[in-house]
């Protein structure tokens, strides 16, 4: 996977030469000897004599970014720092210290102030590929696709065959949607180089391309069935994929989540995804089987016994429900959904105060979640507060058009008001969706979802 770190990776390499810098003092002799030991490692040696040439010669930029050369090189990026900045005041038209102050700044992972710097290093030497490259990956990770086209394309110019800008382009293209672009720079790419199937694949996932990754990291599992990496890879994608497929009941992710299954049988995840597809496609006993495998995995799953108790509920038998819901919400206690769940299940049993309380909870946890205010709105009814549950079905409605049912019980609330046109046009808008998600479908599908690792 040598490759695969290459690609990703800054072109770190910093600029010793200080071409340009003669500012205010000859670069022979003292000067000479100072660059000769930071070429031999002799930093120490270097930075006390550049010390001394800096307090005699301060106009000096040369000596101030050899200074900063060398603290660098000692593990002192704040005195580095404040070299760079004063060669760069000495002589703002130099390449070196732009340079190197954008790679120190990479290096403490402050990518925000490096990138001005690593844009004036490109600026003023346009034919050096590696100001090119680092610039264009900087723009490309602060999701500024296009601009870093123009960068990672002038390396290409520059130097053709350079491997780690044909993959980069490949991203850019992924973070600006232009699938066709990446299809086809990465069709390319993985032609000229098959050792780079697994970065592509990887590049695709984290755009989320799942099933553009697939076919990438089975041939590079193909070639590397020992890599740990990349099986990790195939993996997320096959759950990915998965997981995209399993919501419109698609036969297919049962068989993409096995797959995940048999290369990561130890990871969690896609045992519980797999159990979430068996129990959308409302079969039961298969999903508590295999609610028990990833129970294995994870004894302390909230999700697992939402999931186990959600089940209980479908099937009518609130008792046993109830309790699986309470030792959720207690390991969740913030979890929107639990609470949700359980109020609807209160909400049956006929305990409304309850209900009310944890609907209210739910709803301070996650405002745009709309169930919860679909279900305070039936609460409400219930308890003949009708005004505040015509408010709560049309703010359900409003964040989630898909709760039809929401339209029916706003017809009802309007009509007992005596508001009939409000309730005609209720009534005629679900007449026109009615086929659209019922309540019972809301709560069958509002379930967690696996997280992508």
């Amino acid at each position: 996977m040598r490759l695969l770190n290459i690609l990703v990776a800054l072109a770190v390499a910093a600029v010793l030469s200080a071409a340009g810098l003669q500012n205010g003092v000859s670069s022979g002799g003292t000067l000479e000897q100072a660059r000769q030991d930071l070429e031999s490692g002799k930093f120490d040696a270097a930075a006390t004599e550049l010390s001394t040439q800096v307090k005699l010669n301060p106009s000096s930029a040369e000596a101030h970014a050899l200074l900063a050369f060398a603290e660098w090189r000692l593990g002192r990026p704040q005195e580095a720092v404040r070299e760079y900045r004063a060669a760069i005041r000495l002589a703002p038209q130099s390449f070196t210290p732009h340079y190197n102050l954008g790679l120190l700044y990479l290096q403490q992972h402050d990518r925000a102030a490096a990138l001005p710097e690593l844009e004036k290093a490109a600026q003023l030497e346009v034919r050096n590929a590696d100001a090119q490259y680092n610039c264009g990956v900087v723009l490309l990770d602060a999701g500024r696709g296009s601009e870093a086209l123009v960068y990672l394309n002038r390396v290409r110019q520059i130097e053709p065959e350079r491997v780690d800008a044909q993959f980069q382009v490949v991203r850019a293209h992924l973070l600006l949607n232009r699938m066709a672009e990446a299809q086809q720079e990465a069709t390319v790419f993985s032609s000229l180089h098959p050792e780079g199937m697994a970065p592509i694949g990887q590049a695709f996932l984290e755009a989320g391309h799942p099933d553009d990754a697939i076919p990438y990291l089975q041939k590079a599992m193909e070639a590397n069935r020992e890599d740990e990496r990349i099986r990790g890879l195939l993996a997320s994608s096959y759950l990915f994929q998965g997981r995209l497929l399993q919501r419109a009941n698609d036969a297919r992710a049962n068989d993409l989540l096995n797959r995940a299954i048999a290369l990561e049988p130890s990871w969690f995840e896609p045992h519980y995804s797999l159990a979430v597809s068996r129990y959308l496609q409302q079969n039961y006993d298969a999903a508590l089987l295999q609610l028990k495998d990833a129970i294995q995995l994870n004894e302390h799953c909230a999700r697992c016994l939402f999931l186990n108790g959600v089940i209980a509920f479908n099937r009518g038998d609130l008792a046993q429900a109830k309790p699986l819901f309470d030792q959720a919400v207690d390991l969740e206690p913030e979890n929107a959904r639990f609470r949700t769940h359980r109020a609807a299940l209160l909400f049956r049993s006929g305990s409304t105060a309850d209900a009310e309380t944890d609907l209210r909870h739910a709803i301070s946890m996650d405002p745009k979640y709309g169930l919860p205010h679909y279900e305070l709105g039936k609460v409400l009814v219930r308890m003949a507060r009708l005004p505040e549950a015509a408010r709560e079905f049309e703010t359900a409605l409003r964040l989630d058009p898909a709760l039809t049912q929401a339209l029916y019980q706003l017809g009802q609330v309007d009509s007992k008001l005596g508001k009939q046109r409000e309730a005609a046009e209720a009534f005629e808008q679900f007449r026109k969706r009615r086929e659209a998600q019922s309540d019972e479908q809301a709560l069958r599908n509002d379930v967690p979802q696996a997280v992508i690792r």
